[in-house]
């Protein structure tokens, strides 16, 4: 089975073929593509090939009916939309695939193609959008680049819409794309950013990858105008106006503040989720929160023996789970352990976890810490090193990976100077230091037979 479906909305669309042959050859592992034909048959036809499905209307219905009717029958986890005039770079579906995260809508850097050589212009590249205040159109934003310059994956108010890549599942979730009160096309990226971004999603530039687009002349444009100004006219009333959803308009113009245009608009702080005080709670308890939450994205930091991972894999059905331990001993280490433990303790957590989605990063915390991107997480478990410094960095570290509204959280809320056990001061000291509100669970509910003890965990929501 494919892991990437790719579809391909087309009418008159005389670069087809050449489209469809650059996305099979630049693939590296096995996709299907699914060509709506709207109102229109290519000629000559297209060339045949097992992977390839096409879907024929009799009469046009326009772009995003047809991406709702291929995202129907796609078989592949992720979904790929993209026009029918474009160039991709080699294994593209892996790069794009290896870092979306189930509530993610990612684009690859963009340039223009050059439709003589089906290459692209490197010197014509675009990378940022903005969403315009009067009419949520996509503008061009090149300042914003120099705000993450260093950064491969960068957050994405919103882009031009000739290509998207996302989990079918989270596709689903936020409803589709919408041809009933949009139209056919028009404002079809801002559509889905803002449905990912006020879902709590995340939109992500990649700079990992590219594709290359052709910019249509004008005269090749095949849109009804009528559809397209009911588009303009309904995405400014239902996103400004109707819009009730976990976040508001505003909360995503505060994320990139400043933005063009918006300086006078009123800014709301955004809602945050909401989660109980610890009594009488276990940490598995908490889990079963995180899961109520809607939690998808997690990472364990200190992982040993996978137990704990486990318990977080069971009890948040379809997580995705960062497991951080270098299974190495270091400096500064409090307790030595020898190179048998350390295997067998590395195979266990591989074997019982096997079955879930999980992703070992066996380094050091700091180091792990520069694989995940900023807000990208739900929520973070940390129970590594126990000593005051580590405790602390792997807080100040892993705090920020956690996107707002998610949640800090810990293990062994306790410390001990003989044993040099700092976990408390440490978790003490950065509550106080950014006014946070601490919960714990029950210690209680915890019970360690082999230790003959136990200690609460520690979490607060990220404001």
């Amino acid at each position: 089975m494919s892991n990437v479906s790719i579809i391909i909305p087309a009418r008159k669309e005389r670069y087809l073929q050449q489209t469809i042959d650059n996305l099979f050859s630049n693939a590296e592992e096995k996709i299907e593509i699914i060509i709506v034909l709207d109102g229109w048959w290519p000629d000559p036809i297209l060339n045949d090939n097992p992977n390839l499905i096409l879907i024929h209307r009799g009469e046009q219905k326009g772009m995003r009916n047809a991406v709702n009717s291929a995202a129907s029958i796609a078989r592949g986890k992720y979904l790929l939309k993209c026009d029918a005039h474009v160039a991709f770079d080699k294994g593209y579906d892996v790069k794009l695939s290896k870092d979306c995260q189930p509530n993610w809508l990612i684009v690859p850097m963009a340039y223009r193609l050059d439709e003589k050589t089906w290459l692209p212009q490197k010197e014509h590249l675009r990378e940022f959008q903005y969403i315009e205040k009067d009419t949520l159109k996509g503008r061009d934003w090149p300042e914003f680049g120099e705000r993450v310059k260093d950064q491969e994956l960068c957050d994405l108010m919103t882009f031009q819409g000739s290509c998207w890549f996302m989990e079918k599942e989270w596709f689903e979730k936020i409803g589709g794309e919408d041809d009933i009160n949009y139209g056919w096309t028009g404002r079809e990226a801002q559509e889905i950013c803002l449905k990912t971004w006020l879902n709590r999603g995340r939109c992500v530039l990649s700079r990992k990858t590219w594709y290359a687009h052709y910019n249509k002349p004008s005269g090749e444009v095949v849109v009804k105008s009528s559809e397209k100004a009911k588009s303009v006219a309904y995405a400014h009333d239902y996103w400004m106006n109707q819009w009730k959803g976990a976040l508001s308009m505003e909360a995503l113009v505060e994320k990139f503040s400043p933005v063009p245009g918006w300086n006078g608009i009123k800014v709301t702080p955004a809602p945050l989720l909401t989660i109980p005080d610890g009594k009488g709670m276990s940490r598995n308890d908490l889990y079963k929160v995180f899961n109520q939450m809607g939690f998808k994205v997690g990472c364990e930091v200190g992982v040993w023996q996978g137990d704990n991972a486990v318990a977080m894999l069971q009890s948040i059905p379809n997580l995705k789970l960062y497991l951080v331990d270098p299974y190495a001993n270091y400096p500064l280490i409090r307790k030595p352990r020898g190179e048998d433990r350390i295997v067998h303790a590395k195979g266990r957590a591989i074997r019982h976890t096997a079955q879930y989605d999980r992703v070992f990063i066996e380094k050091m915390s700091e180091d792990a810490a520069k694989e995940i991107p900023d807000d990208s997480l739900d929520f973070v478990y940390i129970d590594g090193e126990h000593t005051y410094d580590f405790v602390l960095l792997d807080i100040i570290l892993w705090s920020r990976k956690v996107r707002r509204g998610g949640v800090v959280s810990g293990h062994d809320y306790y410390s001990d100077r003989r044993h040099k056990i700092g976990v408390r001061e440490a978790v003490d000291d950065y509550v106080k230091f950014h006014g946070l509100e601490l919960h714990l669970t029950e210690a209680k509910c915890e019970p360690i037979p082999k230790h003959g003890r136990n200690f609460p965990s520690w979490y607060w929501v990220k404001p």
